[in-house]
């Protein structure tokens, strides 16, 4: 199941072995317009500053966990439905 944290931040389990599928979407303040040439860099930070507090302290054993890959991506938003 997902697993979402009043943060935002949110983690489901992914597969065998002990994997996990993690992420956050950016607050409105920092939801600037990007292009697809922006997806070829990860935001390392906001994993180290955001994503991983939010785990360690919603679920102790994720506190040691490591990455092991990572992506960034767009999904398309419908602003007529909110």
């Amino acid at each position: 199941p997902l697993t979402v944290d009043p943060s935002g931040v949110y983690f489901r389990s992914e597969g065998v072995g002990g994997r996990f599928v993690c992420g956050v979407s950016p607050r409105p303040e920092n939801d600037l317009d990007s292009e697809l040439s922006d997806l070829r860099n990860v935001d390392d930070e906001l994993f180290e500053e955001t994503i991983w507090p939010a785990l360690a302290s919603r679920a102790p054993a994720l506190e040691s966990l490591r990455v092991e890959s990572s992506w960034a991506g767009m999904y398309e938003f419908n602003t007529v439905d909110q």
